[in-house]
């Protein structure tokens, strides 16, 4: 059982019954006369006369009870102070021993667990119709296209990536391709024509490793000082060229007076 009220009284009130208590935690066992055992500095029981009966009984301090629990910030210093209530003790006797007291005692089989039962009951009722608010306001959110969009935007990858265009909006981590360079977007903006990469380091950064590879069906225009990739396909003055060595382009060394970096394809 549980016994609530002052302190100082609950001790009176328990050494009524177990005159050895003096307030901290305390176990004692009975022989078959109801007598309490009593251990020499051995641990052998010094009146033995009779067999030990089973049973014993325990009084356990549990504090006092804790009606608010104190609240802490994130790195643990104490915010609020918890309030607390009356004392409380674990008090399990021989079923022979009762108390006729006045002050509050629970039996812990009882209602202590009709409560805790009722308060579960309550809080999963309280998380079902939170759990519902929620799931109510994403279906909400989604149907916005704008923001089912942010949501569901394609990051594209290196190795495919969106061609860059005028007011389009680009999300942190894309890759976009921009006059056959490709570039990574740092943050979330809407392209502007008047801030093309690369004149915008703060929106792109180039891959330098990651240049596009075109395709014959569909070669980049050949320029001046520019990196050029083994395998792309470039177009000069009408005709399609094979990339054969990664290199920069120089205008003295135009395709095809430099077979060493291309090869007519038609």
């Amino acid at each position: 059982m549980i016994l609530k009220g002052n302190q100082t009284e609950l001790i009176a009130e328990i050494q009524s019954v177990l005159p050895g208590y003096t307030g901290g935690r305390y176990s004692v066992r009975y022989n078959t006369d109801r007598e309490i055992i009593e251990y020499d500095a051995e641990g052998n029981p010094i009146n033995n006369a009779q067999s030990p009966s089973g049973y014993r009984a325990d009084v356990i301090p549990l504090g006092n009870e804790i009606l608010e629990p104190a609240e802490y910030d994130e790195e643990g210093n104490l915010i609020t102070e918890a309030v607390t209530g009356e004392y409380q003790y674990d008090v399990r006797l021989p079923k022979w021993m009762k108390f006729e007291s006045e002050f509050e005692v629970i039996d812990p089989e009882k209602e202590p667990l009709k409560a805790v039962r009722k308060e579960l009951k309550e809080e999963n009722k309280r998380l079902k119709a939170e759990n519902k608010l929620l799931r109510d306001r994403i279906a909400d959110a989604v149907d916005f296209p704008d923001l089912k969009e942010k949501l569901t935007k394609v990051k594209d990858s290196e190795t495919d990536p969106t061609k860059w265009g005028d007011k389009t909006d680009y999300l942190q981590g894309q890759y976009v391709e921009h006059k056959g360079i490709i570039y990574l977007v740092l943050v979330d903006h809407a392209s502007d024509k008047d801030k093309e990469p690369p004149d915008t380091p703060e929106w792109y950064e180039e891959e330098k490793l990651t240049k596009v590879k075109d395709s014959e069906a569909d070669p980049t225009k050949w320029v001046d000082k520019t990196d050029y990739l083994q395998g792309q396909y470039v177009e000069h003055k009408g005709i399609i060229f094979l990339v054969l060595v990664d290199h920069a382009s120089d205008k003295d060394k135009e395709p095809p007076d430099t077979p060493e970096w291309y090869e007519e394809v038609q």
